[in-house]
């Protein structure tokens, strides 16, 4: 019974540290943010099937979160297109435009069930996320996108803990 309840607060605790982290670390030039730290424990690579696709179609990234510490590394779990921060920008650096989800995504408060995950010394998992449910890319360009997930400090960070992706480029024609 006590052991249940300590796990429920854990979770409770990395929830909220979740959230915090998410909320602060999304508009990252708002004065007072949290700071974040980029993780040297986990490590996240993105890749697309094709670094072309026609405007309108679907565009897959697959990500994957690997543990490359000698020890256990947990996050939180609660949905890919929620557990991803993804960026997309034009060749001049400019974000592209989002969809209404991806606006929901930044704007709005994320909450929901979250699972606490562990991965284990050299585990890695593999998601997908289709980027255009995200961003409107419509017009003909060289785009460039990067990928950032909350993981769970070690003790010695104060703020938050974020592994971030590798860079992809892909261009969008008519």
């Amino acid at each position: 019974m006590i052991r249940s309840g300590l796990f429920a607060n854990r979770l409770i605790v990395l929830g909220l540290l979740f959230s915090v982290c998410n909320l602060f670390s999304q508009d990252h030039r708002r004065d007072g943010a949290v700071p974040v730290e980029t993780s040297t424990r986990f490590q996240l690579h993105a890749e697309l099937a094709s670094d072309t696709a026609k405007a309108g179609s679907p565009i897959v990234a697959t990500l994957r979160l690997k543990n490359i510490s000698s020890r256990r590394g947990q996050f939180l779990e609660m949905g890919s297109y929620v557990d991803y921060e993804l960026l997309v920008t034009d060749h001049l650096g400019k974000e592209a435009l989002r969809t209404e989800f991806g606006k929901h995504l930044v704007e709005d408060e994320r909450g929901g069930s979250a699972r606490s995950q562990e991965l284990q010394s050299g585990e890695e998992i593999e998601q997908t996320l289709d980027i255009t449910k995200i961003y409107i890319l419509k017009t003909p360009g060289k785009y460039f996108a990067r990928v950032m997930r909350v993981v769970m400090p070690e003790a010695k960070i104060v703020g938050c803990e974020k592994a971030v992706s590798n860079t992809v480029a892909f261009t969008i024609f008519e």
